[in-house]
């Protein structure tokens, strides 16, 4: 440590944990002292102990915490920064701090699944039942679903799925169904009442007729 190596003279030389062999670019080498990894190395084990792979995280939580997860790996797995480096440029400070704000910051993926119903319902329209106007509300109200709430935003979501049921509920019909298309009985008994009522017609007019035809004689 304190001097400078030609590189045949730390061939075989042990270097203590604690320290980095350092090339200077001309063949050769100086021992310095190395960073402190140790913190960097807790907040990672901490990190892979608190994630459950069972459980659904917001995406915007979890993107946070696997690339902070990823790049603080990748600082363990070389461990080539020097003391005097870290003092500098703080690479393994930063990257400490973001492991941790990502730890605190998983998040549990709110239950969307009434969310997701209410949706199916609506794919399940048959659009030119109803007024534009109305289809415009349920419309509106899917497209006002925030996605990715965490657990704590749960009443949210609920009255999301309830905003899209109420807007189905109120649907308006474009015309009054015909009862009389719809249903071929429905046809068949006005047909027969029409046919009734022209009889019938038809025997008052006869009985008219004949009336004035006994006054007149």
């Amino acid at each position: 440590t304190g001097g400078t190596y030609p590189s045949d003279a730390i061939q075989n030389a042990e270097i203590p944990q604690d320290k980095l062999l350092v090339e200077d670019g001309n063949g050769n080498y100086t021992i310095e002292d190395k960073a402190d990894y140790s913190n960097l190395q807790a907040a990672v084990t901490e990190a892979e102990n608190k994630y459950d792979a069972t459980k659904k995280y917001t995406k915007t939580s979890e993107d946070a915490f696997n690339t902070a997860l990823t790049a603080a790996k990748a600082l363990l797995d070389n461990q080539n920064i020097t003391a005097d480096e870290e003092e500098e440029n703080h690479t393994i400070a930063s990257a400490l701090a973001r492991i941790r704000a990502a730890i605190d910051g998983l998040k549990e993926l709110a239950d969307y699944s009434k969310v997701e119903e209410q949706k199916e319902e609506v794919k399940r329209l048959d659009r030119k039942q109803y007024t534009e106007e109305s289809l415009k509300a349920v419309d509106d109200a899917v497209k006002a679903v925030v996605e990715d709430l965490s657990v704590d935003k749960q009443e949210k979501v609920n009255d999301m799925a309830k905003a899209i049921e109420d807007a189905i509920d109120r649907l308006v019909y474009t015309t009054i169904k015909n009862p009389t298309i719809e249903n071929p009985d429905t046809l068949d008994n006005a047909a027969s009442y029409v046919v009734m009522l022209a009889i019938a017609l038809m025997t008052v007019l006869s009985a008219i007729v004949m009336y004035k035809k006994t006054v007149t004689e």
